[in-house]
């Protein structure tokens, strides 16, 4: 509990902040970090520097305009990322087998569009000020932190039916049940805040409950297909970033699209 406090608080920071470069600087940081993590997966950490370079020439096609302020095509930014988002995951599946190279540097892809995601949110709602406490930003993070919460202390307490036994046997059909229903009810209660229409929250909602626990159990697959307990060690007591941001990769790309919709969010 310590540990997930402390890294809460510059995640935080980065997300009020009301400009760019805090947020940039920390999805760059969790990138180099699930980057390597995903090279050690697959034992090739020489190819880090090959999938860092693809990444940062995807960012460098992004700059351009995030740099000019809100974003003219906000919804085709948010298509394009959850895209190839979704073809990073598919290689970093295929090789999840150890010493598949020919992968790995797009495999990077599922670390980095998600997290250009979370930056094309930023962008596309841009305050006025130093501090902006109700960005819609809040709708890809709190809802998958509540919902994991819900998923523990359920499957704790009642979790009998396991939901995935070969793929991650600590999971209950009752927790994830309790994850679904904390991420629409975190959702529905952050919509007026930040401005979303009720569609939008509940569907956000949705989004982090389904694909946040279908990021989880595909993080589970790699480890499981790679004979790993953890992905990593940075975070004491919670293995590796990738463990820890596994839920956001698969549900931010779609939470943009949601939230980049005509009358999504008023501002």
């Amino acid at each position: 509990m310590l540990t997930a406090g402390a890294a809460a608080v510059p995640v935080l920071a980065a997300v009020f902040w009301a400009g760019y470069w805090p947020l940039l600087l920390l999805a760059t940081a969790a990138f180099l970090v699930g980057s390597w993590e995903l090279a050690a997966i697959a034992e090739l950490r020489d190819r880090v520097i090959g999938g860092l370079a693809l990444a940062l020439a995807a960012a460098l096609l992004f700059w351009p305009v995030a740099s000019e302020g809100p974003m003219p095509s906000e919804q085709t930014f948010a298509a394009i990322f959850a895209i190839v988002a979704a073809g990073g995951a598919f290689f970093a599946w295929r090789g999840a087998a150890r010493g598949c190279r020919l992968t790995y540097e797009l495999a990077c892809l599922w670390i980095a569009a998600p997290l250009l995601s979370l930056f094309l949110l930023k962008t596309g709602f841009d305050p006025q000020g130093t501090w902006d406490f109700s960005t819609p930003l809040l709708l890809a993070l709190v809802p998958i932190w509540v919902g994991d919460t819900a998923a523990m202390l359920v499957g704790r307490t009642w979790g009998r039916t396991l939901l995935a036994p070969k793929i991650s046997p600590k999971k209950t059909v009752e927790g994830g049940i309790a994850n679904l229903l904390g991420c629409i009810a975190a959702a529905a209660a952050l919509g007026p805040w930040v401005g979303a229409s009720w569609p939008a929250a509940i569907g956000c909602g949705v989004a982090c409950g389904v694909l946040g626990q279908l990021g989880d159990l595909f993080q589970s697959s790699l480890k499981r297909a790679a004979d790993l307990k953890d992905s990593g060690s940075v975070l004491p007591g919670h293995g590796g970033l990738l463990d820890r941001i596994d839920s956001l990769l698969f549900a931010a790309p779609v939470v943009a699209i949601i939230l980049t919709l005509p009358g999504a969010v008023a501002r």
